[in-house]
């Protein structure tokens, strides 16, 4: 049997900021919205914040996913069909899953922006999207 060691390690919580424009997207396609996470990371939250609704029609929807693969974005999705042409600062929370980041491959270490448009192009909004974020195996400082 092993016996738990108590550990002066800590870590802050970090976060990753992404702004997204109307024209910085293609409507049906996945765009990488951070560079690949690293191994290690440990998400906490997620948030999809609509600073400025979409103007191009009410349906309009954003899914946040992990892969650059559009065939996958909806079964690799966090967030999906999400309204972005809803009143402006309005908050959606989404979980990363799973949450950890293994040595993996740097397609599945990233998160994507996929907007799906339903009619004529926006020609005005903007979205957020946040994370917290907390790195296994690195120490900020010490409690001990």
């Amino acid at each position: 049997m092993t016996t738990l060691v108590p550990s002066a390690s800590r870590q802050r919580i970090r976060g990753a900021l992404q702004k997204i424009l109307f024209s910085d997207l293609v409507s049906g396609t996945a765009k990488n919205i951070f560079t690949p996470f690293k191994n290690g990371t440990v998400f906490l939250s997620g948030q999809l914040i609509v600073k400025t609704p979409f103007n191009s029609a009410t349906s309009d929807v954003m899914t946040i996913g992990k892969t650059v693969d559009d065939s996958a974005v909806s079964a690799n999705a966090y967030l999906t069909s999400t309204s972005i042409a809803t009143a402006a600062n309005t908050r959606t929370p989404f979980t990363v899953i799973p949450p950890f980041v293994e040595d993996v491959a740097t397609g599945a270490r990233q998160l994507t922006a996929t907007w799906t448009g339903v009619s004529t192009a926006p020609t005005a909004g903007e979205v957020w999207v946040a994370v917290q974020y907390m790195r296994d195996g690195h120490e900020d400082f010490s409690e001990g």
